[in-house]
């Protein structure tokens, strides 16, 4: 799936829309299937003769990674100038809340930074994983 991003400067909000264009390279049968409810419960089955805590943290470690992966790739449509607060569509404001317990407004950017860098805090921490 192709995704453009634009940018709603009265709202300040990020939209994220399947491109229309189509790529002749990404026709291949492969990449033009779609995941089933079914498939979803067989990828995330737990395989046999596996620990399930250890299936657990390597799936959860995997998604963080992809997560980070994906939020790398916005950074390009989403900057400190374009996205200068973390709102939701419905226009909620998130604030980050430090250590200290005060409440952050910052830019979009840096809020998914900090919270990136909060989950990366717990999955680094052997009682956790």
């Amino acid at each position: 799936i192709l995704i453009e991003c634009s940018v709603d400067r009265k709202n300040n909000s990020l939209h994220l829309v399947p491109s229309a264009e189509v790529k002749p390279y990404l026709t291949d049968h492969f990449l033009s299937r779609r995941i089933t409810d079914l498939d979803l419960l067989t990828l995330s089955a737990l395989p046999h003769g596996l620990d399930q805590q250890e299936w657990i943290a390597t799936n959860t470690v995997s998604f963080f990674q992809h997560t980070t992966l994906f939020f790398s790739a916005l950074s390009d449509c989403c900057s400190i100038t374009t996205c200068p607060a973390a709102k939701s569509s419905g226009n909620l404001l998130y604030e980050w809340t430090d250590d200290q317990g005060k409440k952050l407004k910052c830019s979009a950017p840096i809020y998914i930074d900090y919270a990136l860098s909060y989950i990366q805090e717990i999955l680094s921490d052997e009682r956790v994983f």
